[in-house]
């Protein structure tokens, strides 16, 4: 064990300890804060302020993510120490205290689920196209298994954009231009239409040249070319109803994300700015979405009912360079595209009373379908005798359902302690039809086993039914308890049960290869707290999580496989902390501390060549141990504006990204600073910026590929600056 888990292991005793005494000594230091310090959060599925939540959990305003140029969600983890995302060449997948899911295949679920204005989507395609005109982002921290159901082991992030409003007129223009030819922007308008309607039309756009400069291809990699826009109506023609409809429409264009390529088991030692590339990569990506919210109000027992839905109609279509050594030793240029058509509906019909009564009820049912086909992906050759012809290609059509019954309820014992209890059930499955079509000719098969193995025709294909169907049901609960030690300070304990249902490896040697559904148990014990006058907020937590059936993806002669690797014990501490030390500067610091490992006692796994691998006590991928984040404001008067200095940091130690732990597969400590000035003046604000100001080398993700052998290396951002201009009518 490291020196960094000694320190967090050793500190958890007495951060829990803390979160008892500070509430009970500072009874009588803190006079009640202004009403409106609060953000008004949903973690619930209710209005709460922040401070009132009993949940771990961290919220960003709209404006704030603006101003910081936080426009896509893998920027995100710059602001939260609780965060992880790595990158897989087009898609991403979210970490949150060390669990998130490594099979981001047509039949991988996350583990950390994202949610847009209540809509709930599996595939990760365009997650970064709706960080524009937001209200909040809020990050729930440990499962959600009750009320957000499935897919949620590791937590929640809930993106909630800005609605219209009865009444007002009003709106914002952003224009952002930097370094990398960087031009972007975004707006909204609001406009009322009588005393019961309103409409908000919003828009995004952003163009920038590539951070990686592919030689060999006169291209740049990491590119960005997305566009969004979207427009939602609210009508309200009595305080009994209303009804809220919204549609948005993105696009992505361009090479995306690009990976190094060099020799298995080694590491990298290039210039992450400029590389090879030798097959070009492109993106495309198509979406459109309609929301709807209807909410009756006035019920028995001060009741609201509600039926949110919707339906996303996706089109992406990503093609990699994944050039290699292939079997023989012989370095051949081969690039792996998939297309992919998803259309997804979510239904929920939940009833809610009143979190102002002593007693107050959350119940419903929803209601999730994925259809995704007809899905065509696989890996060409793009030199050779068999030059622009598939090595292997997935003919899929795959359809996944969940279906649920969830209820919560929260009874005030005292008026200042309050027990919560809730359950879900869940009901799901997955359901594959296709086949894999394995080139027998190009994979080297000897032309005398053709008729043995199934090759057949001119050219000789081995046509492999790839059909399959997987379901699970499972009862998850949660049991809470909170209590308002003073009208500043709360100390709450829960524990949470979550699970995520298992599918099919994409594994042309094993078609219908299936993994099991994935378990976490978890306690959580945390307190929320306001001193002196509300100038300092300290807030801070503390848990333990128990996930059985760790859903791990392998690499594999010929595909990803995905395996139940066993079970997972994670624990640490999360503190977050700001205070005014005078009217004009401000400090903020968040820290978590992270023990994430494979249990002593897992079986070995077999790496998919019949190797054992023992993986007892091994660190889960990209989980870091210590990740301290903090900065600090300062405002300046200056005629009739004020000038606002920010610089921040983030600190993240050593991780893995894959649970193997291979030595090739380290991403060492690294530290980023940002700094920001900004000028404020009545309804105009001027800033310039820079991020990742040292120019630190930050690892996006390090995979040992397996199709075509080779290390492949992905990056985050470099240094960028820039200067972004906004006025709020």
């Amino acid at each position: 064990m490291n020196s960094h888990v000694l320190k967090a292991s050793g500190g958890i005793g007495a951060l829990a300890f803390a979160l008892i005494a500070i509430p009970a000594a500072a009874q009588n230091a803190a006079s009640v804060a202004p009403a409106n310090s609060d953000i008004v959060v949903t973690a619930m599925r209710s209005e709460s302020t922040l401070q009132k939540t009993p949940l771990a959990v961290t919220v960003y305003s709209g404006k704030d993510l603006l101003q910081r140029d936080v426009t896509n969600i893998n920027a995100l983890q710059a602001v939260d120490t609780s965060l992880q995302i790595t990158n897989n060449t087009g898609t991403a997948f979210i970490g949150v205290r060390g669990t998130q899911s490594t099979n981001t295949t047509e039949v991988g679920n996350p583990s950390v689920s994202v949610a847009r204005d209540g809509f709930f989507t599996n595939r990760p395609f365009t997650l970064g196209l709706s960080f524009y005109d937001l209200a909040r982002v809020e990050i729930l921290k440990g499962p959600q298994g009750t009320l957000f159901g499935r897919n949620s082991t590791g937590g929640l992030v809930n993106i909630i954009t800005a609605k219209p409003k009865l009444g007002k007129a009003e709106g914002y223009v952003s224009a952002t231009a930097g370094n990398y030819a960087l031009v972007g922007g975004e707006g909204a308008i609001n406009l009322p239409i009588g005393k019961t309607l309103a409409i908000r039309l919003a828009a995004f756009g952003r163009s920038r040249d590539g951070y990686r400069e592919l030689t060999g291809l006169n291209g740049r990699g990491d590119d960005d070319r997305s566009a969004s826009g979207r427009a939602q109506v609210y009508w309200e023609p009595s305080s009994a109803f209303d009804l809220l409809v919204s549609y948005q429409h993105d696009k992505q264009r361009g090479v995306g994300d690009v990976q190094a390529i060099g020799t298995l088991g080694s590491t990298f030692t290039g210039d992450p700015k400029r590389f090879a590339g030798y097959e070009p990569t492109s993106i495309r990506t198509d979406v459109d979405r309609v929301t709807w919210v209807a909410n009756l109000h006035n019920l028995p027992f001060d009741g609201t009912l509600t039926y949110a839905g919707g339906y996303d109609n996706t089109r992406y279509r990503r093609v990699g360079d994944t050039s290699g050594v292939d079997p023989t030793g012989t370095f051949v240029l081969t690039q792996f595209g998939t297309d992919q058509h998803v259309r997804t509906q979510n239904h929920e019909v939940r009833f809610a009373t009143s979190t102002a009564n002593r007693f107050y009820i959350q119940m419903g049912g929803f209601y999730f379908r994925e259809e995704n086909g007809p899905l065509t992906s696989g890996q060409i050759i793009k030199s050779g005798t068999y030059a622009d012809q598939y090595v292997i290609r997935f003919n899929y059509n795959v359809v996944s359902m969940s279906k649920a019954l969830f209820g919560q309820a929260s009874y005030a014992v005292t008026p200042t302690i309050k027990a919560t209890v809730g359950g879900r059930y869940s009901w799901d499955s997955v359901t594959r039809t296709g086949s894999n079509d394995l080139r027998c000719d190009i994979a080297g098969i000897p032309s005398f086993l053709y008729g043995a193995l199934g090759c057949a025709g001119t050219p000789p294909v081995q046509n492999t039914p790839a059909n399959g169907r997987q379901t699970a049901s499972k009862f998850t609960y949660r049991l809470g308890l909170d209590w308002d030690v003073t009208p500043q300070n709360m100390l709450y304990a829960k524990f949470d049960t979550g699970y995520k249902p298992g599918g099919f490896s994409t594994d042309p040697t094993n078609p219908n290869n299936q993994f099991g559904p994935e378990t976490v148990q978890s306690f959580e014990f945390g307190s929320k707290n306001r001193f002196f006058d509300g100038r300092l907020t300290f807030n801070a937590d503390v848990f333990y999580q128990v996930l059985d059936g760790f859903q791990a993806t392998l690499p594999r002669s010929l595909g990803a496989g995905t395996i139940n690797a066993g079970k997972t014990n994670t624990y640490g501490a999360e503190i977050f902390a700001r205070a005014a030390l005078t009217s004009s500067t401000h400090i903020d610091l968040s820290t978590t501390l992270l023990h994430s490992r494979f249990d002593k006692n897992v079986a070995k796994v077999d790496d998919g060549s019949g190797t054992l691998i023992n993986i007892s006590d091994n660190r889960l991928p990209n989980a870091p141990d210590v990740v301290i984040a903090g900065g600090i404001d300062q405002d300046i008067a200056l005629g009739h504006g004020k000038v606002t200095l920010r610089l921040d940091g983030r600190y993240s130690s050593q991780v893995y990204f894959d649970f193997v732990n291979r030595a090739d597969t380290r991403a060492p400590a690294v530290a980023v600073g940002n700094f920001t000035i900004g000028y404020e003046q009545g309804p105009w604000r001027l800033q310039a910026f820079v991020k990742n100001f040292t120019d630190a080398l930050v690892y996006a993700r390090i995979n040992r590929t397996s199709l075509i052998t080779a290390q492949t290396w992905q990056f985050q951002a470099p240094r960028t600056l820039g200067v972004q201009g906004t006025y709020r009518f």
